[in-house]
C-alpha cells in the first residue's frame, strides 16, 4: 500500500512584527488551526521552518514557547453545570 502525503501549506510565509497582536480570521477549512498549531508546535513542521524573533521554534522547548502565545479558540465549551461555574 502507498501512502501519498499532501502538504495542507504550501508556499506559505506569515511575518508578525515584535509586539503586534495578530487575529487570524477566515471560512471553516482556511487552515487558521493549522497555523496557530504549528505556531505553538502543536504540530512539527514536516517541509520548511518556523522563526520567531531570528529562531527556529524547534530550538524553544514548548513550554517555552507556548508560554509566549495566546490562543482564543472558536469554539465555545459550556459544562452541564450553572452559569457561574462556567465564567469561571
Amino acid at each position: 500500500m502507498i501512502i501519498k502525503h499532501e502538504y495542507v501549506l504550501k508556499d506559505f510565509s506569515l511575518k508578525i512584527e515584535k509586539g503586534k497582536t495578530v487575529t487570524l480570521l477566515g471560512q471553516s477549512g482556511s487552515r487558521k488551526s493549522t497555523i496557530a498549531n504549528l505556531i505553538t508546535r502543536f504540530y512539527n513542521v514536516n517541509k520548511g521552518s518556523v522563526i520567531i524573533n531570528n529562531r527556529n521554534i524547534k530550538d524553544l522547548t514548548k513550554n517555552s514557547l507556548r508560554s509566549l502565545t495566546g490562543l482564543v479558540a472558536q469554539d465555545s465549551i459550556l459544562f452541564n453545570k450553572t452559569v457561574k461555574s462556567n465564567t469561571i
